[in-house]
């Protein structure tokens, strides 16, 4: 599961181009990239009771069988140097937090 809030001086053009990287290009590159069998996105519907900074806007769960979780947490603990081979996105993706 990964929160992502959306920047706070993020306006409606903004949130538009964020949301078509984010569903179009992101999901799918983190899914090809980690081998995961399933990405589903979620959109905070009401706020809740939650410690500052509060909730996130977004939320991304993906889902993988055990095989592609071992290989996943291996890559993490053994780091590549070089580029990420996931894409940058519009201006107001650059400026998120992942939580």
């Amino acid at each position: 599961m990964v929160g992502m809030p959306v920047p706070p001086d993020t306006d409606e053009a903004g949130l538009a181009e964020f949301n078509a990287f984010y569903t179009d290009i992101h999901v799918p590159e983190v899914m090809a990239y980690r081998g995961y069998g399933r990405g589903t996105r979620c959109e905070l519907y009401r706020a809740f009771r939650h410690p500052q900074p509060g909730c996130p806007r977004f939320c991304a769960i993906y889902e993988a069988d055990a095989a592609t979780t071992v290989a996943h947490q291996q890559r993490r603990d053994t780091p590549q140097p070089g580029r990420s081979p996931l894409s940058s996105g519009p201006p107001t993706w650059e400026k998120h937090d992942t939580l």
